[in-house]
């Protein structure tokens, strides 16, 4: 239509700016509450995100964005939308399980966790322009 805006590129986390390290640790990766996850040194405000129903839900979350970076998925190339995308697929495939230690989790959306990686002040995107 003339006169309307153009499409928005796809915003791209660069892995490098989501760090789950803190301190000597390696990767420090909790869920506080059904609303507060730590990751790294921030911790996340999760209170908006009003599907969250329970503790579990937001420690999946932070399990699948370390499964994310330690996999290479999300690697500075692929859009938030193809991470949801690839979040659905394994824990359709492989349940919750496939992204930490215990087996005792809630599933969660992809959506959720590209909407948490975007709440995350730490984050740094790039735009993939679609030409």
């Amino acid at each position: 239509y003339p006169g309307s805006f153009p499409p928005i590129p796809p915003r791209v986390p660069i892995p490098k700016s989501l760090n789950p390290s803190r301190g000597k640790r390696e990767s420090s990766v909790r869920a506080k509450s059904k609303g507060q996850l730590d990751f790294g040194s921030e911790s996340i405000d999760l209170r908006f995100l009003e599907v969250l129903s329970n503790m579990s839900q937001t420690r999946c979350i932070g399990d699948a964005i370390l499964w994310l970076l330690r996999n290479h998925i999300l690697d500075g190339a692929v859009s938030l939308a193809e991470l949801k995308n690839n979040i659905d697929a394994i824990l359709e495939e492989q349940g919750p399980g496939a992204l930490g230690n215990e087996a005792n989790r809630t599933s969660v959306r992809g959506i959720d966790v590209a909407r948490v990686i975007n709440r995350m002040r730490m984050a740094n995107f790039h735009f993939v322009s679609a030409d």
